[in-house]
């Protein structure tokens, strides 16, 4: 008999712990399954709340609050929102499925403390309370205060380093106590040449929506 300490039967423990194991994958497929499905009924359920989301989802999409959330080096932008009125909060099982969706459907993430939604805004270039700018991207101080005197000549040097890098994200400026917002780097007539555009850019698409429906 082959036996371990104790005189343990080494080949039966063995097998012991081989049917803890199976049952164990049978247990989490089945769970898996249960989980999909409730899943799946509560996005039917959902269904006649979607215009809710959706409006939800355009505030979002325009909003200019920034704040920062746990466990995310980057910003996110937020809208306050009323839980209550999609969902029972006082269920755990509720307030998760409808993260979930969020999540799925939308890239959002439910704050059901702080009652709002948030979409992290990625990687951005970053002026801290001292003037200087990380670029979070790459991780690396990009511009220092030292490098300018006015806010035209900061302004003027992000715009080169976003087009020397062939990436725009969003700028914001950050104080000593985290408090961000949002910075328009670009000069008035650069913000008139992009409205113009992206006018052109819709009526070519528009058009050549109308070529492919005739």
């Amino acid at each position: 008999m082959l036996t371990g300490y104790g005189g343990i039967n080494m080949k039966q423990l063995n097998a012991i712990m081989a049917q803890i194991e199976t049952q164990r994958q049978l247990s989490q497929k089945e769970m898996g399954a249960l989980e999909a499905k409730a899943f799946a009924a509560f996005r039917k359920a959902m269904k006649k709340k979607m215009p809710q989301i959706d409006a939800m989802v355009a505030l979002l999409e325009q909003s200019m609050d920034l704040s920062q959330v746990e466990n995310d080096e980057y910003f996110h932008s937020f809208v306050r929102f009323d839980f209550d009125s999609l969902i029972d909060t006082k269920q755990p099982y509720q307030k998760e499925l409808l993260a979930q969706l969020l999540s799925e459907d939308h890239c959002l993430d439910a704050d059901f403390q702080n009652d709002c939604v948030t979409n992290s805004i990625g990687p951005c270039l970053l002026i801290n309370h001292e003037g200087d700018v990380l670029d979070q991207d790459s991780g690396k101080w990009v511009i220092s205060k030292r490098d300018y005197e006015t806010k035209e000549e900061l302004f003027s040097q992000i715009e080169a380093h976003m087009e020397k890098t062939g990436y725009f994200p969003s700028v914001i400026r950050c104080d000593y106590y985290g408090n961000a917002r949002y910075v328009n780097t670009q000069s008035a007539e650069q913000v008139e040449a992009n409205k113009a555009l992206a006018m052109a850019n819709d009526i070519l698409s528009k058009a050549t929506t109308v070529q492919q429906g005739e």
